[in-house]
């Protein structure tokens, strides 16, 4: 699975564009991938985090399987949101 934002989201056209998260920001370069709303698993819009993975659209190359990404609290470095800290959900 991949993780991208949406950067692009036509709701009359039903298509839009994702930028991919890349671990190698050495060069700076990102992927920008073409989704379908078919594709997508919840509701697109701008802006939102998404897993995707890489399937085969119409015309080459597309997202498939776009879906919100949740990260887990302790991950995105929100224990606050989760009622608890790492030192209490350790004990």
């Amino acid at each position: 699975m991949k993780i991208g934002r949406i950067v692009m989201y036509r709701e009359d056209r039903g298509f839009g564009f994702i930028h991919e998260y890349l671990k190698d920001t050495s060069n700076k370069k990102f992927h920008q991938w073409f989704f379908h709303i078919s594709e997508c698993l919840c509701e697109p819009k701008v802006h939102l985090e998404v897993l995707f993975e890489i399937g085969e659209g119409k015309k080459g190359p597309a997202a498939i399987k776009v879906d919100v990404f949740v990260a887990a609290p302790q991950i995105a470095g929100l224990e606050a949101l989760s009622g608890t800290s790492s030192t209490e959900a350790g004990q």
